[in-house]
């Protein structure tokens, strides 16, 4: 994961890094309110299926 300023930080094994400031943006363009944890409209299939592709993007 990149972090400003050059910096870089490893994210756990089974982790997902989300930027500071995306749902932020998210509220303001397209009213996206949430009062709770951040959901994901997607199944876990599909979803570990991304976080798999992700983790190989580097091979």
């Amino acid at each position: 994961m990149k972090m400003q300023r050059g910096k870089t930080m490893k994210v756990k094994k089974g982790w997902l890094a989300v930027q500071v400031g995306v749902l932020d943006k998210a509220s303001e363009l397209y009213d996206y309110r949430t009062a709770g944890p951040l959901m994901l409209p997607c199944s876990v299939e599909d979803f570990l299926h991304l976080q798999w592709r992700i983790q190989n993007l580097d091979n």
